[in-house]
């Protein structure tokens, strides 16, 4: 609970001086607004003012006073500036500061419990925008290039050796992505003890936020948003890195309808969930600690021979898509542990139950991808994009990278041949590949410029003006005959 005016030994306008958000023309001018002064009047001060405190918004200690950065920050001496300091009312201040767009609330927050300093490195926080199991999260501007960023800071009880070699070593990871679906990293530091990772501000909302206040997504909608962190994902997977958090508050949507894949390489953990090495003794063996969220947990995270891999994010991707749709989770109520013994353990529920309009083969692609054991689910994330082309515009792109997941060990019994799987699948897949050659034909008959001739389900292009030019030179080749012919002729 922040302190009051009264258990603090300066107000709050020395504290908004102090930390530079406010200037002592500011000050005056809401003196002035409130007639407590005249805008040219001045009057000396009854004491004088001692070092402030330290406390920051992320918790970092500083070494120079209060009084001397509030002395380099203004031509007012320290003594005139506690003046101003105690003329003003707090809350009338406060208010009157954020109605004039100069301080936001959660500034204003900081600064009555004393909290002055705003700023990391070459960074100013705005904002506190999220919280999670890897620490807080803030909206930031580069002081310079005034880009607006965010900023994920280690928290202090994880900034130990370790914790700090890890959190490096994943920044590292971060650092060789860059794709338009994943949240892009793009600075990392400290700040005194205090550790953090600067990444690309996304404007808009998270998909939970999103359908928390304005319900289920359509089909299309959501086949939209999941097909694009699907994209995320094989890039993320062709670098060898596993999310292992996919669920809707990671997935970010901006007001353009782009999705972004955040906390990559940074999964919370269930500090609440209980996981024994054998799933039918529940509560029996005290606590493991499992990566993941209950809600989008994979069933092999919890099997003690469970192997981690790139379909273990596509089985939350799976439990998202169904949340998209029905507004529910998988597997709702109950503690973390009873909900993940529910996905080892229970089947998956239908979609329909909760959202009648769904189709069946939009059903029957959910249930693939949230598929039990992992060799049932769609072998990659590309080809989950692949099955929801039926849902998403003709625009989207596709990107397919043939050959994909070579680098992954294959589950026994499996091939890469994707014509290979059983026929419900197989009639699926010949079906959207015919509907895409349709398509394509379609396109380009209409145009003037160009023919097309399809054989074995490849197209090859010749232009029109590349045709007359071999037309006319067959027309000279069978004149010139003709005339030969002719002359020896007569």
């Amino acid at each position: 609970m922040a302190e009051t005016a009264e258990q603090r030994e300066f107000s709050f306008a020395y504290y908004a001086l102090v930390s530079g958000l406010v200037t002592p023309q500011v000050l005056q001018k809401a003196l002035a607004a409130f007639e407590i002064i005249d805008d040219d009047s001045r009057e000396a001060p009854s004491r004088m003012p001692a070092t402030g405190p330290t406390l920051t918004p992320i918790e970092e200690e500083e070494t120079s006073s209060d009084a001397d950065k509030v002395t380099s920050l203004t031509e007012y001496t320290p003594e005139e500036l506690e003046f101003l300091a105690r003329k003003l009312d707090e809350t009338l201040l406060s208010d009157w500061l954020i109605q004039q767009n100069i301080l936001n609330a959660w500034q204003a927050e900081q600064l009555q419990a004393g909290r002055t300093k705003f700023n990391l490195g070459i960074y100013r926080i705005l904002d506190s925008i999220g919280r999670g199991g890897m620490g807080q999260v803030f909206l930031a501007e580069h002081m310079i290039m005034a880009r607006k960023v965010a900023i994920k800071v280690l928290p202090k009880e994880k900034c130990t050796p370790k914790g700090i070699r890890s959190f490096h070593r994943e920044i590292r990871t971060l650092a060789q992505l860059d794709h338009e679906n994943l949240v892009r990293a793009y600075d990392a530091g400290a700040d005194g003890k205090v550790h953090y990772l600067v990444t690309e501000y996304v404007p808009g909302s998270d998909l939970k936020r999103r359908i928390r206040e304005q319900g289920p997504l359509t089909m299309f909608a959501a086949a939209s948003v999941i097909a694009q962190a699907a994209r995320g994902l094989a890039a993320a997977h062709r670098e060898g890195i596993i999310h292992r958090d996919i669920k809707p508050a990671n997935l970010l949507v901006t007001p353009e309808g782009l999705t972004k894949i955040s906390d990559l390489g940074l999964a919370s953990v269930l500090e609440d969930t209980i996981f024994p090495e054998n799933p039918d003794e529940i509560n029996s063996r005290g606590k493991r600690r499992i990566v993941g969220t209950a809600d989008y947990l994979p069933p092999e995270f919890i099997r003690p021979e469970g192997k981690l891999s790139i379909r273990s994010d596509l089985y939350s991707l799976g439990c998202t898509l169904f949340f998209a749709v029905t507004g529910k989770v998988p597997y709702p109520g109950g503690k973390s542990s009873e909900k993940a013994k529910a996905h080892l353990q229970q089947p998956f529920p239908d979609p329909r139950i909760y959202n009648p309009q769904i189709s069946p083969d939009f059903v029957q692609v959910i249930q693939k991808m949230a598929a039990k054991a992992p060799q049932d689910r769609y072998y990659s994330a590309e080809e989950v994009v692949r099955h929801l082309q039926p849902w998403l515009p003709r625009s989207f792109p596709m990107e397919i990278q043939e050959g994909f997941g070579a680098a992954w060990p294959m589950e026994e019994n499996e091939t890469n041949d994707q014509l290979s799987v059983e026929s419900e699948d197989q009639g699926y897949t010949l079906q959207t590949r015919t509907e895409d050659l349709q398509e394509e034909d379609s396109q380009l008959e209409n145009s003037s410029s160009q023919v097309v001739l399809i054989e074995e389900e490849k197209l090859y292009y010749f232009t029109l003006p590349a045709l007359m030019i071999h037309w006319f030179l067959s027309l000279l080749l069978a004149l010139g005959i003709i005339l030969t012919c002719w002359f020896l002729i007569f």
